[in-house]
């Protein structure tokens, strides 16, 4: 832990320890900030306690034209004043940016849990789940846009025939600041100003053999398109269509070529998420908004869940 970048650069330090879930870092932090505070209050004390006694003798002297003039007793108060306050705003920031970093921690966990039962409902054929997420000063929505194609071709297939799917889902969204916690079709990823990470996967389940892509679309009902302040916010998921959009197996000897484009303003992270998987890029610039990746396996299944969401204060 870099006490130096600690005092250089407090918001990239709380940053870096974004994924701590416990309360230990943002405690250490608060510590370490706390105790260099005091150390800067502490020098600042006796600097002024010693320019007090100089100035309280008169040994403390300026020139001013040929004269050489006692400093007034007005400076050193002044310098007290500056010290006290930029100790102050430097030792409140810095509790601040604890403050903000322990609250997105927060909800990027409550998102998890959003997303994990958004999943019960896909999996398990529940037909809707609720969740509270508390607000700490964010704004969470129902808003936005993330499209999902999935194009699957053969040769020869013996199950199926060749298909594109296409799902356009609208996410759930806790923005405070430049962070932004996103649950999109079965992920959630975190944005920090223009990077984005994926913070936990879509569920997606890929071999050799066969590929199983369930797209979770999410979508509003009811009055309500987002909620801000401190309170707390039940969000209900509720099924209106489940089935399987796409099956496709090739012969015996032969591949399905599975063509993916993620259509994002967070495309850059589900293109790290797609290298990682070890797929072949076809277009990994996200510069446009959009990444397309293929990859090969005998078969492939795409379910699709639809979930409508509404948030209720």
């Amino acid at each position: 832990m870099s006490l130096r970048r600690l005092v250089t650069d407090p918001r990239g330090f709380y940053a870096e320890r974004a994924d701590d879930p416990s309360l230990r870092g943002p405690l250490v932090v608060v510590t370490l900030h706390a105790a260099v505070v005091l150390v800067v209050a502490v020098v600042a004390l006796t600097v002024f306690t010693d320019l007090i006694r100089e100035i309280a003798s008169g040994r403390l002297v300026y020139e001013a034209g040929d004269q050489r003039v006692s400093a007034p007793s007005e400076l050193v108060f002044s310098l007290v004043a500056t010290t006290t306050g930029v100790v102050y705003a430097y030792g409140f920031g810095g509790l601040q940016d604890a403050r903000d970093a322990t609250a997105m921690n927060n909800a990027e966990r409550a998102m998890d849990v959003f997303a994990d039962n958004v999943r019960d409902v896909h999996e398990q054929g529940v037909p809707n789940r609720a969740t509270e997420i508390k607000l700490n000063g964010g704004r969470l929505a129902v808003n936005g846009s993330t499209t999902v194609t999935v194009n699957a071709t053969t040769t020869d297939p013996v199950r199926g025939a060749n298909f594109t799917v296409s799902d356009e889902g609208t996410p759930i969204t806790y923005r405070e600041g430049d962070t932004t916690i996103v649950s999109a079709h079965g992920a959630v990823l975190r944005q920090d100003g223009d990077a984005a990470v994926m913070r936990s996967d879509p569920g997606w389940v890929i071999d050799d053999e066969h590929a199983l892509i369930p797209l979770i679309v999410t979508d509003r009902t009811g009055d309500r398109v987002a909620f801000g302040g401190s309170s707390t916010v039940l969000v209900r998921g509720q099924v209106t269509g489940r089935g399987v959009a796409g099956e496709l197996v090739a012969a015996a000897g032969d591949d399905v070529t599975v063509t993916v484009t993620v259509a994002s303003p967070r495309a850059d992270a589900w293109g790290r998420y797609f290298e990682a998987e070890g797929f072949t890029a076809v277009d990994g610039d996200p510069a446009d908004g959009e990444v397309t990746y293929r990859f090969e396996v005998d078969g492939v299944t795409v379910q699709q869940t639809t979930v409508s969401v509404e948030l209720e204060g």
